[in-house]
């Protein structure tokens, strides 16, 4: 029994070693953030470029040195206790009883104290699922001193994905903080900016105020500013706040800052969205916003967006743009209500277009090719049809290719 107690007292000796430890480098950062503090630089109302260009990165405020003495270091001890026992009895993934055991644990905590045990954690195979939700529940109270942890943490497994997390949530209170430490840490970055949650401050933004943030977008990258311009259109509601943003944009003459904004119109209202490329353009002329629409709109509605691209293209791009669409259809694995969609256009050739809907499904959907292959208008397709069905089958259902082959007409050709 006293051997077992004096290891509990060494193991709460050295836990708290480390945690000062860990503190006292943070303390000593010349990058962090301090999570408090206000960008006098940039007013709430409105967006100034050149201050944003100008204002510095605050400097964090770290948990006090004494956090973890006294009453608070048998508390902040023994939560850590708590924790290292749960990982040391589990394998490195919990399960979902084991993340509520974790909850009910640390749920109590500030985040000084719960970034003060994430820094003890190294987010390696052993800890990493411990690590995870600490630093989830650290974004929950505190995003600024998360992205903190990950400037000083840069080894940090799903950096990535972990900064997006925070940024999102920061952008939601303060948006002028969010893009800051967006502009320090990440701007200059490789990162994909579709993944850091630079649409969600820019949509902050442009809450308040939508063309000041738009002059902020137009001083960064393609790829960043396509980013905050898809975030931006998000605060859109009505037809005609698109439309007049549209027209505003096109005025500077760069194709690409039109795109994302046309991009989230063509989810949320594709009807709206076709009605204005109907003023735009002259009748039978199409243009890159049209192809964007229909692959947008299709997504929801395939036919009804099918039908609007075929009877707006000119008549002599019908075809090709029917052959498109058989494509997609096909695709997306609804080879039936494809045919079905074929059959019903008139005055145009679909049959290039069903001929490639038979044979594509003769390896994948082998049941619709047979009960189809007649259709086929070449007897050369035809026959390489049944080869490909008869291969299939063979494949998958050995006796059924045998019976294919023998009631085909070109069983004599199938081996």
């Amino acid at each position: 029994m006293k051997m077992k107690w004096t290891v509990t007292w060494i193991l709460s000796v050295i836990a708290a070693f480390l945690v000062g430890q860990q503190l006292g480098k943070l303390s000593n950062s010349s990058t962090a953030i301090e999570p408090s503090t206000h960008i006098d630089a940039i007013s709430n109302n409105s967006i100034d470029a050149a201050a944003l260009t100008r204002a510095k990165q605050p400097v964090i405020t770290l948990p006090p040195q004494d956090l973890l003495s006294s009453s608070s270091t048998k508390r902040t001890v023994s939560v850590m206790e708590q924790l290292q026992n749960l990982q040391i009895s589990h394998d490195s993934q919990l399960s979902m009883s084991e993340k509520n055991e974790v909850y009910k644990v640390i749920k109590d905590l500030n985040s000084e104290k719960v970034f003060a045990l994430l820094s003890t954690f190294i987010s390696d195979s052993e800890t990493e699922s411990m690590a995870n939700l600490l630093y989830s529940r650290l974004i929950e109270l505190d995003p600024i001193l998360s992205l903190n942890y990950l400037a000083e943490n840069t080894q940090e497994k799903n950096i990535t994905r972990k900064a997006s997390e925070a940024l999102m949530r920061l952008a939601k209170t303060d948006p002028e903080q969010a893009l800051l430490w967006y502009r320090e840490n990440i701007a200059d970055s490789n990162l994909d900016p579709r993944n850091m949650g630079l649409a969600r401050i820019f949509e902050s933004f442009a809450e308040n105020d939508l063309y000041g943030a738009t002059d902020v977008i137009l001083l960064m990258s393609q790829k960043q500013a396509q980013s905050g311009l898809y975030g931006v259109s998000k605060v859109f509601s009505d037809p005609q706040q698109y439309s007049a943003y549209l027209d505003y944009l096109e005025g500077f003459n760069k194709p690409f800052l039109v795109k994302p904004v046309m991009a989230n119109w063509a989810h949320t209202q594709p009807e709206d969205m076709a009605a204005y490329l109907a003023l735009k353009y002259p009748m039978g002329k199409t243009g890159p916003e049209h192809r964007l629409l229909l692959s947008r709109w299709s997504s929801t509605q395939p036919e009804k967006a099918a039908n609007w691209y075929v009877n707006t293209v000119p008549a002599s791009e019908k075809r090709k743009a029917i052959n498109m669409i058989a494509d997609r259809f096909q695709s997306r694995g609804s080879p039936n209500k494809t045919l079905n969609w074929l059959d019903q256009m008139e005055g145009v050739d679909t049959s290039t277009a069903i001929d490639n809907l038979i044979e594509g499904a003769s390896s994948r959907n082998v049941d619709f090719a047979i009960a189809n292959i007649d259709r086929i208008s070449s007897d050369k397709a035809r026959r390489n049809t049944a080869r490909r069905i008869y291969k299939a089958l063979k494949r998958d259902d050995p006796q059924r290719a045998d019976e294919f082959k023998l009631n085909s007409e070109y069983g004599e050709l199938l081996k």
